[in-house]
C-alpha cells in the first residue's frame, strides 16, 4: 500500500526529532493515516462511479418518455 500512497511516510515524519518514542509514534500515525487515506480515496471513487451510473440510467429512462421517468421516480 505504501508505494501506491499519494503521501509518503518520509514526508509525514519529522527527521529533525531525535526522540525515539515520539518518532515511532509519528511513524505509526503516519502509516495509519496513509493507509486510511488510500482506502477512503478508493471508496469515494467507487461510490462516485455507482452514483454516476445510476444518474446515467435515470437520464436514459427519462429520454424514453415522460411516463417511464415518472414511474422510475416513484419506484424508489
Amino acid at each position: 500500500i505504501g508505494q501506491f500512497s499519494p503521501i509518503s511516510i518520509d514526508w509525514i515524519l519529522n527527521s529533525d526529532n531525535n526522540d525515539y518514542s515520539k518518532t515511532m509514534g509519528k511513524y505509526q500515525l503516519g502509516r495509519i493515516f496513509v493507509i486510511c487515506f488510500c482506502v477512503s480515496i478508493w471508496f469515494y471513487i467507487v461510490m462516485a462511479i455507482a452514483v454516476l451510473y445510476d444518474v446515467a440510467q435515470y437520464i436514459i429512462e427519462s429520454y424514453d418518455s415522460f411516463s417511464t421517468a415518472f414511474n422510475y421516480v416513484f419506484m424508489i
